[in-house]
């Protein structure tokens, strides 16, 4: 459902500027992640590491759109994806 990176690229990890924050270099429990399907965005929240690369989360926007349903998606969806699903990662 969700596309794959391309062979190489790695996931942009995000970090706020807020004093004290740490730089990223992995995704964690409560962290988000941009995914995508064609050239959407699709925004998701509370990511659970589920083991072997899998991960669950939810659906809490798409970009550039503003609708709220893409596809088979809409808001509030829990969805399962894996590390090469992941195009950006921030923290909480």
């Amino acid at each position: 459902m969700f596309n794959k990176r391309s062979h190489g690229l790695g996931i942009t990890y995000v970090s706020s500027y807020e004093p004290g924050t740490k730089f990223k270099n992995s995704v964690e429990n409560g962290d988000e992640v941009t995914l995508k399907i064609d050239n959407e965005s699709i925004l998701v929240r509370n990511v659970q590491i589920k083991g072997n690369g899998k991960y669950s989360g939810t659906v809490y926007g798409f970009e550039p759109s503003i609708e709220l349903t893409y596809k088979d998606l809409s808001l509030d969806d829990e969805v399962e994806f894996e590390e090469i699903n992941i195009i950006s990662c921030s923290g909480r």
